[in-house]
């Protein structure tokens, strides 16, 4: 299980796709700084054609900054900075997208 550390925004289309085919069945997403603004229906689509597997998270506080909490949709759990600890604790490898 790989965790995925997203912090580009949608308009970063070469890094999205490169992470997008290097996820795999268990992975999990976080999305985090200007990475947030995938919470948006426009954008989040981009993760339709992943396994139903992969986890997909958002860190609150970014989400927050961005005035993005009651956008985001329930495929996506809001997590703190514990949350995120845990996250790269319950995970064997990590792979930061930036």
């Amino acid at each position: 299980m790989t965790l995925h550390i997203l912090n580009k925004s949608p308009s970063n289309t070469g890094v999205i796709k490169d992470m997008l085919q290097a996820v795999s069945e268990n992975d999990s997403i976080l999305m985090m700084e200007d990475a947030a603004y995938f919470v948006l229906e426009a954008h989040v689509a981009v993760f339709g054609s992943l396994p139903k597997s992969v986890q997909l998270y958002a860190l609150s506080p970014d989400i927050e900054a961005r005035g993005l909490s009651s956008k985001t949709p329930s495929i996506i759990t809001l997590i703190d900075d514990k949350g995120f600890v845990q996250l790269c604790c319950d995970n064997s490898k990590t792979v930061s997208w930036f």
